[in-house]
């Protein structure tokens, strides 16, 4: 007897899943048929400007964590890879929330 996966009950019970999906690929699929290469031009432009903004969110979060630093005379230590990326990928999709800014400077700083 084979054995079927179950599907967990929030699964698309009215395929609308599968409807969106399908229109949204017949939709990419027209767009790269009249707009051609520009398209993957157009999401490369968007990507980059994505790649920016954060970066630029890094960065300030990043400054303020330093300033802080030389103000509580603490030097700074290496800190283990895979504790920097988690925090890091948090800071750099951080809005314009000065709050949240904080609390990522001050979880910066405990470690």
């Amino acid at each position: 007897m084979a054995v079927t996966p179950t599907k967990p009950m929030a699964d698309d019970l009215l395929g609308i899943g599968e409807t969106t999906t399908a229109i949204s690929k017949g939709l990419i699929g027209l767009l790269q048929t009249l707009f051609g290469p520009a398209t993957d031009e157009a999401g490369q432009i968007l990507a980059d400007r994505v790649r920016y903004w954060r970066w630029k969110n890094s960065l300030s979060i990043m400054e303020q964590v330093n300033q802080m630093l030389i103000d509580k005379g603490i030097t700074p230590r290496q800190i283990p890879l895979k504790t920097l990326m988690p925090i890091m990928e948090g800071i750099s999709v951080e809005d314009e929330s000065e709050n949240l800014k904080a609390k990522w400077v001050n979880l910066t700083l405990q470690l």
